[in-house]
């Protein structure tokens, strides 16, 4: 059976009616950017859509740097003009991928949610036309790492961003139950 990413595109390169959009760069700025009254929030904004919102953001954005990080190790291997191995270079993928030794863990960090990978298209564009690349010509090479090392820092950084956002929201959530302040309708305990 073909990915979801597969499914969600038709042989014509378009997106098909049942699909989800890619997350772009611009969603999670304004995300954060509606999100970013949060410290200051009554019992009548929505935190807790905020919180959802955001969440799904970050294990898109999580996903989307596991891939970029495993295309410039790739990438990298392949400006340094060492025949290539091939099992050695999987193995690094492995452990970049992983953050150690243990391929399992990767699998693991990241979550399995069908529409991860299509949502994330517009985070890894280049990765897409990594796939069409020559990797044998240096120069385009390093134009191809050049581009997913800039988007691996953009990605990064929102994800960072994403993170600190959470953090502040788990405190207002905290703050409305400490205070009796939670909107009934967004209470967990009714």
């Amino acid at each position: 059976m073909p990915s979801a990413q597969a499914q969600a595109h038709d042989h014509d390169g378009g997106r098909t009616e049942g699909d989800v959009a890619p997350l772009s760069l611009a969603d999670v700025d304004r995300l954060l950017l509606e999100s970013a009254r949060v410290a200051h929030a009554g019992p009548a904004a929505p935190v807790r859509t905020w919180r959802a919102d955001l969440t799904e953001a970050l294990a898109v954005l999580s996903y989307a740097e596991t891939v970029l990080a495993g295309d410039a190790a790739l990438l990298r291997h392949c400006l340094t003009g060492v025949p290539v191995d091939h099992k050695a270079v999987l193995d690094d993928m492995a452990r970049t991928l992983s953050g150690g030794d243990d391929l399992g863990d990767a699998a693991a960090a990241v979550p399995v949610e069908e529409t991860l990978f299509a949502r994330a298209d517009g985070l890894v564009a280049p990765h897409d036309r990594m796939a069409r690349a020559d990797l044998s010509e240096p120069a385009g090479v390093r134009r191809l790492l050049d581009d997913v090392e800039a988007q691996l820092e953009e990605v990064g950084t929102r994800q960072r961003e994403v993170e600190a956002r959470l953090t502040d929201i788990r405190a207002v959530v905290v703050r409305q139950y400490r205070e009796g302040i939670v909107p009934p309708a967004e209470s967990w305990l009714r």
